[in-house]
């Protein structure tokens, strides 16, 4: 099986620094996320996470059981053992934010450049797996990433968004009967934040973190300061 962190995408400090917010750069900081004025790029493998040698071994040790269809993308997998198996392969899951306004944004663009990579992501992300970010709401109104909590505004119901509308968070804060996205709250007290399927890839609000599914799973993301801190993953 080849390596699956040979394909990836690549966002540098300037790219990054570009979606971020003074005060969602302070928040990740306090949530022990990510510091970016230590690692300010990103990485992020341009397929769901597979199970191989590593993720098999890196499970065992968590004592994670593995579901995974021919394909070898792990699903049924809850946000919980989701987040600790991508966290001890020494990466992170997205944040809504990210997600939102850097990772599928630049994917667009490339495929709409006629860039095969970029359209291998796409058709994965629009017709096979949905995804757990890093962010999860409590109490319908608080967003929680790591060790940190804010109090956000979120939109009931469901209704379509563009990349205009959406907030620091990633959240929409006005629905447009044509925008690109699709967005769905059903405003439960406890949920996980799912970057979900169909040509709309759907901002769900609509599942719990112990929630699983057969076209649920997770990606590997990682922060960096320099290429040699990516080395172990190409071993």
């Amino acid at each position: 099986m080849p390596n699956q962190f040979n394909s990836n995408y690549r966002f540098n400090a300037d790219e990054v620094g570009s979606v971020v917010s003074s005060g969602y750069k302070a928040f990740l900081r306090d949530a022990g996320y990510v510091d970016l004025d230590i690692t300010p790029n990103l990485f992020v493998v341009s397929s769901m996470l597979r199970v191989d040698d590593r993720v098999a071994e890196c499970a065992a040790k968590q004592n994670i059981g593995l579901y995974h269809k021919s394909d070898n993308v792990i699903s049924r997998i809850n946000q919980y053992d989701g987040r600790m198996l991508v966290n001890g392969l020494g990466g992170v899951l997205l944040t809504n934010a990210f997600m939102r306004s850097l990772v599928i944004p630049s994917i667009k663009d490339a495929s709409k450049k006629g860039e095969k990579f970029a359209d291998s992501t796409l058709n994965e992300m629009v017709n096979d797996y949905a995804e757990f970010t890093e962010d999860s709401i409590k109490e319908r109104r608080r967003l929680v990433i790591g060790n940190a909590e804010r109090d956000i505004e979120l939109k009931k119901g469901s209704g379509y968004f563009n990349r205009s509308d959406i907030d620091e968070y990633g959240f929409p804060t006005t629905f447009r009967g044509d925008g690109k996205f699709m967005y769905w709250n059903n405003n439960n007290c406890d949920i996980a934040v799912i970057r979900n399927r169909s040509s709309g890839l759907n901002l769900s609000l609509s599942g719990t973190p112990a929630d699983t599914m057969d076209v649920l799973g997770v990606r590997f993301a990682k922060f960096f300061r320099d290429e040699k801190e990516l080395e172990y993953l190409f071993k």
